[in-house]
């Protein structure tokens, strides 16, 4: 990757590898910079590209693939807990903003459960 980053939230869409978000240091550190950089790996060519940034720059998001989408989900960015969910949509390289979280979080794991009856 051209980034080393801490915090980062990773997701596989389309077989390839994606890490979004970070800081540049550890939490303990209170000068570090938060991304909103996105970074793909492509297993057939071993390459990393920059793609398209997220709207804000976030570090401990959540991933998780629904569809063809890649959703980032909540993170913190250096002053709160985001309620912020953006889908990323790998063949047009732009991110959407869908219906926020009712709470911020920050941290958590995300997973799409398919097929439910109730």
């Amino acid at each position: 990757m051209s980034k080393r980053r801490d915090g980062v939230g990773v997701g596989v869409v389309n077989g390839c590898l994606y890490a979004l978000g970070g800081n540049d240091s550890s939490a303990s550190n209170p000068n570090f910079s938060r991304f909103d950089c996105v970074e793909r790996y492509d297993p057939k060519t071993d390459t990393w590209t920059m793609v398209a940034p997220m709207s804000v720059p976030r570090s401990e998001v959540g991933v998780c693939v629904l569809g063809d989408r890649l959703m980032a989900v909540g993170g913190y960015d250096g002053q709160q807990c985001l309620t912020l969910v953006e889908a990323y949509d790998p063949h047009l390289n732009e991110w959407e903003p869908v219906a926020p979280l009712k709470t911020g979080r920050a941290g958590l794991c995300v997973a799409v459960v398919k097929n439910l009856t109730q």
